[in-house]
């Protein structure tokens, strides 16, 4: 489907996937799994064998360790490349009331400007882009 030539926007179109998206989606959600760690990495990556018991397989799942070395790197990567102040040239932009606005509250759930940036890199380093 292209969306230019849609002449009416419906639900459905509004709920469909690019072919990309299906394409990907697993390897992002080990992405974000092996970000996040802990159970839910566990749950994910840790399968029942053909011949293992239920007992073997549950004590697996429950002395299954995980760590969390995938948000300390990115978390650590992102610290350096927020270490200074970012300089912006917004060419007067930074004396409206409205921008100064919205620098204190970027999403409607009172998060200043930069951090909202912060946090949208590092889950643009898990899953390689974002959308805000």
């Amino acid at each position: 489907m292209i969306l230019r030539e849609v002449k009416q926007m419906t639900k459905e179109i509004l709920d469909s996937k690019n072919t990309l998206y299906n394409k990907y989606i697993d390897e992002w959600t080990l992405y974000e799994l092996v970000w996040q760690s802990g159970k839910p990495l566990i749950d994910y990556a840790i399968y029942k064998q053909p011949r293992e018991s239920d007992v073997n397989y549950k004590a697996r799942l429950r002395d299954g360790y995980i760590f969390n070395f995938g948000k300390a790197i990115i978390d650590v990567y992102n610290f350096y490349l927020n270490e200074k102040d970012v300089y912006r040239d917004l060419n007067g932009l930074e004396k409206d009331e409205q921008w100064q606005l919205f620098q204190k509250d970027a999403d409607l759930n009172n998060t200043d400007y930069d951090v909202l940036l912060n946090e949208s890199q590092k889950l643009a380093s898990v899953d390689g882009s974002i959308g805000i």
